[in-house]
């Protein structure tokens, strides 16, 4: 995910997590991190700046595939 769209994503949503301007740079700046340690014991990388339709479908693509 864009930081520039998980941010955009953090400001919109309906709860109130992470649109603290401090929360959100923390988000932000976390994010690299867990991304990597989670492919680092084995997850697949997703894009989900797209719509929800099309990251659904990546997953489903990942999901038939294996």
């Amino acid at each position: 995910l864009h930081p520039r769209t998980h941010a955009e994503r953090l400001r919109t949503r309906a709860s109130e997590y992470g649109k603290e301007p401090r929360v959100a740079a923390n988000i932000l700046a976390e994010q690299p991190v867990f991304v990597e340690k989670a492919i680092a014991q084995g997850a697949i990388t997703i894009d989900a700046d797209g719509t929800l339709q099309e990251t659904v479908d990546e997953i489903l693509r990942h999901v038939h595939a294996a």
